[in-house]
């Protein structure tokens, strides 16, 4: 039982670290080792606060005191996101002590931000389609206003050639932006609809 109990101990890849009723730490497993970028001989001399979380007396361990979220800190280093769990463990028949898992959350956490900011640029980029959208929908009715005014003019032009006269194309060229003003015009209430 104890050698299945090592093997789990120093193969999970959560960190594992026991600590005595004084706060010295009795033991750990590798993956401790790698989270807080310690060596042995620095984690027998670490206490719990300088890894960035409390404990209370390992006789008052209880469930509550299970799959905490922690900022967990290495002793030299930068902080880390966790979610630690404590339980209380006999040593012997009078001494008790506290055993800490720490899983490091900080890849879920900067998955998460990833996931965040895509969703965030995608929506960016949805916003700009419809932009471009509506601008090219706005050229497209501005250029048919000018397309008036020059087919208008043209019809002048060739009538004065001929020697006609042009008011009626010229009272057809007045009207031009006054349709001009009513395209803009339903623009501007497309605009005020969608705020």
């Amino acid at each position: 039982y104890l050698e299945h109990y090592r093997q789990v101990f120093n193969r999970s890849d959560s960190a594992f670290l026991l600590f005595s009723e004084q706060m010295k730490c009795l033991e750990w497993n590798p993956r401790a080792l790698e989270l807080f970028q310690l060596t042995s001989k620095e984690m027998r001399h670490v206490s719990p606060q300088a890894l960035g979380f409390t404990l209370p007396s390992p006789h008052y361990v209880t469930e509550d005191h299970r799959d905490l979220p922690l900022l967990c800190q290495r002793p030299f280093g930068e902080s880390f996101p966790a979610r630690v769990s404590l339980s209380q463990h006999l040593i012997n028949k009078e001494k008790s002590a506290i055993l800490v898992s720490v899983v490091d959350l900080s890849t879920l956490v900067k998955n998460q931000d990833e996931r965040l900011k895509s969703q965030e640029d995608l929506s960016q980029a949805r916003r700009l389609e419809s932009l471009g959208r509506l601008a090219g929908w706005v050229a497209h009715e501005i250029n048919n206003t000018f397309g008036e005014v020059e087919g208008v003019l043209e019809s002048i032009e060739e009538q004065i050639k001929h020697a006609r006269t042009p008011i009626i194309l010229l009272s057809k060229l007045k009207q031009i932006p006054h349709r001009g003003h009513r395209r803009v015009q339903r623009l501007l209430n497309l605009t005020h609809d969608r705020h």
